[in-house]
C-alpha cells in the first residue's frame, strides 16, 4: 500500500526486552509488510534504558522531564505523555517529525502521548489517518496497580481516571483499534467503537548452541541444581505481587538441588523490594531461588530447555501475557494461573498445563511438577495448535485487516 505511517510509543524497540517491546517489534513488522513507508519514533526516558537500546530516531525526554518521574516513577506514562502537551521541548521535536514525515496514517502504541499528539495534529491541520494499538485496558490496569504499589485509593483513582479520559478520547477518534483479547475487543465496543481487530500476543524462542548449552549446564552443575522451575519477567510489578502470593517468600517447600531460575528485570525489581523484608528469612529464600539477570533471548531458549517446568504466577494486569506463548512454545509443562493463561483460553485443556489460583495448591503443584521427569505426552494435533501461539499466525487477521486502511 502506499501510505506513509508514522508510529509513536513510549519506549524504545531498537533491542526490545520486556513484553510491550516485544509487541511492538513485533507489529511493527506487520506495519512494515502492509504499508510504503513506516517509521517508528519513541518518546524516552533516558533512565529506564540502556544507550545502546535508544535508536537515533527516539526523542530522549529533556532533565525537567526526567526530575517529575524520579520524584513519582509510578507515573512515568502520565508524565512523558503530559510532557508532550506542556514541555517544549518535547512538543517542539514531535511536531518537527510529523511535518518531516507527513504520514497518512499515524499509530499510537498505548494511549498515554495522544493528548498532546492530538494538539500537535489539530495545530498543523493534519489530515491523517490513526490506529490506536492497544496492549491493554489502561485505565483498569492503571488503577489495580498504582493501588499494588501502595497508593492511596483516591490518588490512584486521579490517576486512573486521568488515563480513562485520554484513552476514551482516542477510542472515540481512532479509525481502527488494535486489541490484545476477546475481552479488551468487548470493552472497546461499550464505548462505542465499531472498527476493532483483534492481534493477539505471540511469541518465538530464539535458537541457541552447544556452547550456550553447555555453559548453562555448568552454571547449573557448579550451584548443584539438578530440578528448575523457570519463571521470567520484566520489572513490571504484577510479576513480583503474583510471585509473592504465589510462591512466597518461604520457598523452604523445595528440596535444596531444587531451584527457581528467575530470568529478566524481575530479578533486580525481586532483589530490592526483598532487601530489608527477608530478613533471616534471607538464606532460605536464596538458596531455592536463584537470580538470572537480564539475559539473552538464546540463554532463556536454554535455560527453558534445561527447566522442568515454567511457571506463570501472575494475579493482576490486563491484556494478555507473551510468556504464556513462550511456556506453551517451549514444550515444557506449564503450572500457571487462570490469569496467566487470558488470551490463551483455547489452550487450558492442553496436556501439561496445570492451573491453580489458591496459593497452597499452586506451590503442592510446584513441587510436584518440579520432581517429574519428562513432560506431559502431547499429540501432533496439539504441537500443530501450540504453534498458532507466533507472532506470525497470531498477527495474520491484523494483515488482512490493513489493506482495508486506505479504502
Amino acid at each position: 500500500m502506499g501510505l506513509k505511517v508514522t508510529v509513536l510509543g513510549t519506549y524504545p524497540i531498537k533491542n526490545p526486552r520486556h513484553g510491550g517491546q516485544k509487541r511492538t517489534s513485533a507489529l511493527l513488522s506487520v506495519y512494515k509488510d502492509s504499508f510504503q513507508k513506516v517509521d517508528y519514533v519513541a518518546i524516552v526516558n533516558p533512565i529506564a534504558y540502556r544507550p545502546h537500546e535508544i535508536s537515533d530516531a527516539d526523542i530522549v525526554i529533556p532533565r525537567d522531564v526526567v526530575d517529575e518521574i524520579m520524584l513519582e516513577p509510578s507515573f512515568e506514562d502520565l508524565c512523558i505523555g503530559d510532557a508532550v502537551t506542556k514541555n517544549n521541548e518535547v512538543h517542539q521535536a514531535i511536531k518537527k517529525i510529523l511535518l518531516s514525515k507527513k504520514p497518512d496514517l499515524l499509530i499510537l502504541e498505548q494511549p498515554f502521548l495522544y493528548k498532546g499528539i492530538k494538539q500537535i495534529i489539530n495545530d498543523l491541520d493534519m489530515k491523517v489517518k490513526l490506529i490506536y494499538s492497544s496492549h491493554n485496558v489502561e485505565s483498569d490496569l492503571k488503577f489495580d496497580l498504582y493501588k499494588s504499589l501502595g497508593i492511596s485509593n483516591s490518588i490512584a483513582r486521579e490517576k486512573a481516571d486521568k488515563v480513562k479520559l485520554i484513552e476514551n478520547e482516542l477510542v472515540n477518534d481512532a479509525d481502527l483499534i488494535i486489541s490484545v483479547t476477546e475481552k479488551d475487543e468487548g470493552h472497546y465496543k461499550k464505548m462505542g467503537s465499531k472498527n476493532i481487530v483483534i492481534a493477539k500476543n505471540g511469541t518465538s524462542l530464539a535458537p541457541f548452541d552447544q556452547g550456550t548449552l553447555i555453559h548453562w549446564k555448568n552454571y547449573c552443575n557448579a550451584r548443584y541444581i539438578k530440578q528448575g522451575a523457570f519463571f521470567a519477567g520484566s520489572p513490571h510489578q504484577p510479576n513480583l505481587t503474583g510471585f509473592m502470593k504465589m510462591i512466597g517468600m518461604k520457598p523452604g517447600y523445595l528440596a535444596m538441588n531444587q531451584r527457581i531460575l528467575i530470568a529478566g528485570g524481575i530479578s533486580e525489581l525481586m532483589e530490592t523490594y526483598l532487601d530489608d523484608k527477608l530478613g533471616h528469612l534471607s538464606a532460605c529464600f536464596w538458596g531455592r531461588v536463584d537470580r538470572l539477570g537480564r539475559i539473552s533471548d538464546s540463554d532463556i531458549s536454554t535455560v527453558l530447555s534445561l527447566s522442568r517446568l515454567v511457571l506463570l504466577p501472575i494475579t493482576e494486569g490486563g491484556g494478555s501475557n507473551l510468556k504464556t506463548a513462550e511456556a506453551l512454545l517451549s514444550g515444557k509443562n506449564i503450572l500457571a494461573t487462570s490469569i496467566a493463561f487470558r488470551g490463551y483460553e483455547e489452550f487450558l485443556d492442553l496436556p501439561g498445563v496445570y492451573i491453580e489460583d489458591n496459593p497452597e495448591k499452586f506451590r503442592s503443584k510446584l513441587v510436584e511438577l518440579i520432581s517429574l521427569e519428562g513432560v506431559a505426552q502431547r499429540s501432533e494435533n496439539d504441537r500443530n495448535k501450540i504453534q498458532e501461539v507466533t507472532w506470525e499466525n497470531r498477527l495474520k487477521n491484523l494483515s488482512q485487516t490493513l489493506k482495508l486502511i486506505e479504502q
